[in-house]
């Protein structure tokens, strides 16, 4: 499955999670199901920082013994209204600038 953003990059989202009954043993370790608790960060990310805070974050929680752990998810990045090539346009649709000049 190909994720990327409108520019061809790959984009992540990062998770707080809450296990139960789970003991990771290294950072990198992912549970085999978790309820999520909060996004980590508002926007999406790069590989490298999800990477970085995932790796932080879990460092952490292993010295912290909390039972929280930081989860990367794929996604897609979709603009509500965005155009499509081939795409009909109708003149309700388009502005000359979205700032009033009135």
């Amino acid at each position: 499955m190909e994720v990327s953003d409108a520019a061809g990059n790959r984009r992540y989202r990062v998770w707080i999670v809450v296990t139960k009954d789970w003991r990771p043993e290294g950072w990198r370790d992912v549970p085999r199901c978790a309820k999520v608790v909060e996004a980590a960060t508002a926007a999406s990310l790069s590989a490298e920082d999800a990477a970085l805070f995932v790796e932080g974050f879990n460092r952490q929680m292993l010295v912290e013994e909390r039972g929280l752990w930081a989860v990367i998810v794929p996604v897609h990045l979709l603009y509500e209204g965005d155009l499509r090539p081939g795409q009909i346009l109708r003149s309700d649709r388009l502005l000359s600038s979205p700032i009033s000049t009135d």
